[in-house]
């Protein structure tokens, strides 16, 4: 049996597109002093204030006393604990081949029907 250049092209794309679907992210906690060495506008931040409040946001601008974005401005004197959002490649890596994983296990089972080909055909 051999495959059509569709089936081929499909087949080396599934898995990079799987793992870009299921990317995984984590806040990670970051010292207030490096915020304007670290953080770039387009990142995703957590901040806390010392009020209490926890917003989520995507910065626009990091100014020397306060961070601009999405309808938020929040000065460096007023933050308790902030995060910025990073990709978790091991969690990604893990959820990636745990869902291939998953797909070749039900594809063993006759759970799955790729191309019309399914198993023992």
């Amino acid at each position: 049996m051999s495959l059509t250049n569709g089936q081929v092209l499909r087949r080396s794309l599934l898995p990079p597109l799987i793992l870009l679907l299921c990317s995984c992210t984590s806040f990670r906690p970051m010292k207030l002093h490096d915020v304007r060495t670290e953080l770039a506008p387009g990142q995703k931040v957590r901040v806390t204030t010392e009020g209490g409040e926890t917003v989520t946001f995507k910065v626009r601008s990091v100014t020397e006393d306060s961070l601009l974005g999405d309808g938020h401005s929040v000065r460096y004197e007023d933050v308790r604990a902030l995060a910025r959002s990073e990709i978790s490649w091991l969690k990604t890596i893990g959820l990636t081949y745990l869902l291939i994983g998953g797909a070749a296990l039900l594809a063993g089972q006759g759970g799955l029907d790729f191309d019309g080909i399914s198993p023992g055909s």
